[in-house]
């Protein structure tokens, strides 16, 4: 018989949000200060006990966790929507892409004030046209709120256009700062940049790598700014840069 630590409670409710984490992922949001080995000897405890599943795939080396039968009746007691998954999801690149966004922006000393994937957004009823893959919001000298877009390389740049003009509908009457590319091909979209730059927005476009938010993660990788040059820097400057010039332009409007 397993007794839940507040650790363990908190893990089951993260797997309840992120659906599956890998066993990295678990280590960077939990067991900062612990090694691979005793994460994954805490997971085998919780498996063992119901409480989480565990499954290894053929693409990925770290192992998945998902809620089990104890887990999914430990998290209904506060959340009773929450469902049992009985098999990994077809898109597990992508859904693991968004948690990696989701470990980085929740593990660092942030002040946050929510982060949701798609998933998520759809359970809290978001009715807009598009749908981000990810949103999150923190709190430094401002606000900072941003929408998230894995680029997988599959979506046709003028397909991705279409997205970027359902964001402008977006930010109508839900303000944001910046739409977040995370590239997973090291090609990137350079080609599409000027189209997209074209586009009539009250937000930043920014451009990164998802190999170098894993290498420096969110807060200290460097983003280009689409439409403006050369121009780079980290996710809080960018922002704020772009909000600084929003209000200009309403002063001078």
């Amino acid at each position: 018989m397993v007794k839940l630590t507040t650790r363990d409670k908190r893990i089951l409710g993260k797997c309840a949000d992120a659906l599956w984490l890998t066993t990295s992922q678990v280590h960077a949001l939990f067991f900062k200060d612990k090694t691979l080995d005793a994460v994954r000897k805490r997971l085998r405890k919780l498996a063992e006990a119901n409480y989480l599943k565990a499954v290894q795939t053929r693409y990925f080396i770290d192992s998945f966790h998902t809620l089990d039968d104890a887990g999914v009746s430990f998290v209904r007691l506060t959340r009773p929507c929450i469902q049992l998954r009985r098999s990994i999801p077809e898109h597990l690149e992508h859904l693991t892409a968004i948690n990696d966004v989701r470990v980085s922006v929740e593990s660092s000393d942030s002040n946050l004030r929510f982060f949701y994937a798609h998933w998520e957004l759809s359970a809290l009823g978001w009715k807009y046209p598009v749908i981000p893959d990810a949103a999150f919001s923190v709190v430094t000298d401002r606000t900072s709120t941003c929408m998230v877009e894995i680029d997988r390389g599959t979506e046709l740049s003028k397909d991705i256009q279409r997205k970027f003009e359902g964001y402008a509908m977006v930010a109508l009457t839900f303000p944001f700062d910046a739409v977040i590319l995370l590239t997973l091909s090291p090609k990137g979209r350079t080609r599409s940049e000027r189209l997209w730059a074209e586009t009539e927005k009250p937000f930043a476009i920014l451009l990164g790598t998802y190999s170098d938010m894993q290498r420096d993660g969110m807060w200290r990788m460097q983003f280009r700014h689409i439409g403006d040059g050369t121009r780079s820097g980290s996710l809080l400057s960018l922002c704020e840069e772009h909000a600084s010039g929003e209000e200009e332009s309403d002063k001078t409007g």
